[in-house]
């Protein structure tokens, strides 16, 4: 029974009854006695169980079919049974083929393809015979295809005919020519992706993939090699990643020592070219860096590292901010679901949820309700306004006293701008419910506002995806490639839903909504809980860390899912006591050269996955207690949390960690700046080499400035900037300490 088939932990309990129970909850007050024979425990358990959008009984049947005929050797009719199931059922994801040799895949691993690639898998494998006879069939469209697309230089053509017609004559020459329309684009991620699907890697021994990896790859090209591996070698070159660039020269001057090709538009020897090219590179000047920070994680790759230098000076200006907080003792009370005595004493949780962005002369950061912008040198707020409130939401059922969380995460607070624009989502940030009866508010909502136009606002959409059915949310901020604005979508459930939506940039009008998985979650589907996915994108391709047991892949242009990799192993877990890895928040996957770091909350590990098929690189299961990726520099993969990890990023082991001891702990988002790490902790932000983890300096906050703390960092060539759980606070790098001026009151009040 497949994985999407399998029963979860409700397996065998019928819905009806489900519904009567979560209704006696529903009537019975926390005083009442009935409460606590229906409060469901503290502690839960997270199945196996990853259900995906799989085929139904048809095309299964229709695929053992294929597999009978091509063991009679029924070429004609496994053929024809491969482009019917294509046809109809292409959009459908199915564990993708593994070959008989093949190492068992770690636990939980599973790697699904959609049925349209499943199908150029199958035909791929062909023997040369029937595949003479499938190409007689297709060889004609493929070629028209072909020639059309070269002539309008149609890149979008390209990668359709190679959708379709992958295997035909003419799919090498058409994934050869998308990886120069991808490199003259600037997008090294396709164009890698493309041309190292023409030959298998042991014939672009240069560029060869981790053993682990499988792609899809060309059966028979008669493109020279050299040809291909050339231009690899000069992606690595552009990217920069020259080491890399230095291990695949040198590979080829042993393998192709002698070849010739067409470079840069004129015959050129290639490894004499290519040397040449890579000398030149290390005297290349840097390009200009901008000092915006227009996204989380500062890039759409969510892998930002900046060329500047840290130090604290003055208080150059400071903003109070509101603080987000959860009483410890509701928090308790909700999860347990038992009776909170009035006399107990209540502490408040208070939560890092600030992350601003830097945009132009723009410091912009967002509440629950609002959307201030600070003029970013003085603090003063934007356009010479009075108020640094350019955008308030007047009838937010949610803002107020009473929005103090009861339920599982925690709000975070960022938003993207692109061309002069900036997309947020504000409102609840409840993406869960866990009792639909009690309901406070809308669900949160999506707006973008015009920065040339001092913030007006250009539209403003709800999750309204299905009539008459309110369990829709956004889950976190929106991303935005300039054309489109992309967004994680939750259905909340029993077993909750992740899904992935696209809308136009100027219109707000949706575009596509693509369903990904569901799985179990800690609340269990009795609690609400607060979710914050963000999605991250290299090229044309969007990656979604779902944190419900699965990473995919997706086409930005139309959504179709290019890879889905499921994690998950069954885990049982206590609600007043998390593991820190459930804590995990805004973790969206860090894409670094073709692959692909995540950390998911349901899972201890952190993996690295081909970002060109999902295939699993490696598993690191050594720091479990990180919440957050940083990025990679120099070579490591920078995981952070109480304390700091340095992670190979070739091999996955842990280089180091930081400290070892109980203190300090870190305390807030930190920063990749040149070949440091700059990590804050609550008095102090200490600087870090990222290679060896060797102490560069420690900066002393608290002591410079009494009452300051740590939080999320941000830096220009001016100044850094801390958002704390109360404030905002700039700080210039490097002139006399001196007393920062009072807090102004919160915005809004």
């Amino acid at each position: 029974m497949g994985r999407g088939a399998r029963r979860g932990l409700l397996g065998g309990v019928s819905r009806r009854l489900i519904l009567a129970l979560s209704a006696a909850v529903a009537a019975a007050s926390p005083a009442d006695p009935a409460w606590g024979q229906f409060a469901p425990s503290n502690r839960f358990e997270l199945s196996d169980n990853v259900y995906v959008d799989e085929p139904e009984s048809s095309a299964r049947t229709h695929l053992e079919q294929v597999k009978a005929y091509l063991a009679a050797q029924q070429w004609d009719e496994a053929i024809d049974v491969l482009r019917t199931v294509a046809e109809r059922y292409g959009d459908k994801l199915v564990p993708r083929p593994r070959p008989a040799d093949a190492a068992a895949a770690p636990a939980g691993i599973v790697p699904y393809s959609n049925l349209r690639d499943y199908c150029q898998w199958r035909l791929a494998a062909l023997p040369a015979e029937a595949l003479v006879k499938y190409r007689q069939l297709v060889d004609e469209q493929a070629e028209a295809g072909y020639r059309g697309a070269i002539a309008a230089r149609d890149r979008g053509a390209l990668e359709r005919l190679v959708e379709i017609y992958f295997c035909s004559s003419w799919g090498d020459d058409a994934l050869l020519a998308w990886g120069d329309l991808a490199l003259e684009a600037g997008d090294f991620a396709a164009a890698r992706s493309a041309w190292q699907r023409i030959h298998p890697p042991a014939v672009l021994e240069p560029t060869a993939a981790p053993t682990a990896v499988r792609r899809l790859t060309y059966p028979d090209s008669d493109l020279p090699p050299a040809d291909v591996a050339a231009r690899l070698i000069l992606v690595s070159i552009l990217e920069p990643d020259l080491d890399r660039a230095q291990g695949e020269l040198s590979n080829f001057t042993r393998l192709y020592p002698n070849s010739t090709g067409q470079l840069g538009g004129r015959e050129v020897q290639y490894a004499g070219m290519l040397t040449s090219l890579l000398a030149a590179s290390r005297e290349w000047p840097k390009p200009t860096e901008s000092d915006d920070w227009p996204t989380f994680a500062g890039a759409a790759s969510r892998n930002r590292v900046v060329n500047r230098e840290v130090d604290i000076g003055a208080v150059t200006w400071r903003a109070k901010l509101k603080p987000v907080t959860a009483d410890e003792g509701l928090l308790d009370y909700n999860r347990r679901l038992g009776p909170f005595p009035d006399d107990r004493p209540r502490k408040s949780r208070i939560f890092l949820s600030y992350h601003p962005l830097l945009v132009d002369e723009l410091l912009l950061v967002n509440t629950q309700e609002q959307i201030l912008a600070f003029d970013r040198r003085t603090g003063k707020p934007a356009w010479n306004g009075q108020s640094e409130v350019i955008f308030r939401e007047e009838n937010d059922q949610f803002a107020g006293p009473q929005s103090r969380l009861l339920g599982l995460g925690a709000p975070r607070f960022t938003m993207t701008a692109v061309n002069r624009r900036l997309y947020a989502r504000l409102g609840s940030p409840v993406t869960i419910y866990g009792n639909e009866m009690q309901r406070r508010g809308g669900p949160g909502y999506l707006v973008c506002l015009d920065l040339a136009a001092e913030g007006r606002l250009v539209w403003k959409i709800f999750p309204e995806f299905a009539p008459d059915d309110g369990k829709w949310t956004f889950e976190g901020a929106p991303l935005c490639d300039g054309e489109f604005v992309y967004v994680a979508v939750r259905h909340s459930d029993v077993r909750p839903q992740a899904h992935v939506a696209c809308y136009e940039a100027d219109s707000g009008r949706l575009r596509w909504i693509r369903y990904l998985c569901a799985a179990e979650t800690p609340g269990g589907g009795q609690k609400d809980e607060s979710t914050s996915n963000l999605l991250t994108l290299a090229g044309t391709r969007l990656y979604a860390n779902t944190n419900l047991g699965a990473v995919a892949a997706l086409d930005a242009r139309d959504g179709q899912i290019e890879w889905l990799t499921s994690y998950r192993v069954p885990q049982v877990g206590d609600l007043g006591q998390p593991l820190p890895h459930f804590q995990r928040d805004l973790n969206p996957c860090v894409y670094y050269r073709g692959m692909l770091f995540v950390a998911p909350s349901d899972s201890e590990s952190i993996y690295a996955f081909d970002a060109g098929s999902g295939d699993l690189i490696w598993e690191s299961p050594h720091a479990g207690s990180a919440q957050q990726l940083l990025g990679v520099g120099s070579g490591n993969l920078i995981a952070a949390g109480d304390r700091l990890y340095w992670i190979n990023v070739a091999s996955g082991k842990l280089v180091q960690r930081w400290p070892d001891g109980p203190n300090p702990k870190g305390y807030g988002r930190g920063l990749l700046v040149g070949d440091q790490i700059v990590w804050p902790t609550r008095e102090e932000i200490y600087l870090l080499s990222q290679q060896t983890g060797q102490m560069a300096k420690v900066i002393q906050l608290a002591a410079a400035h009494p009452g300051h703390t740590g939080g999320n960092l941000l830096l220009d060539d001016q100044s850094l900037y801390i958002a704390a759980s109360d404030s905002l606070t700039c700080y210039s790098h490097y002139s006399q300490v001196r007393e920062p001026p009072p807090l102004p009151a919160a915005p809004g009040k």
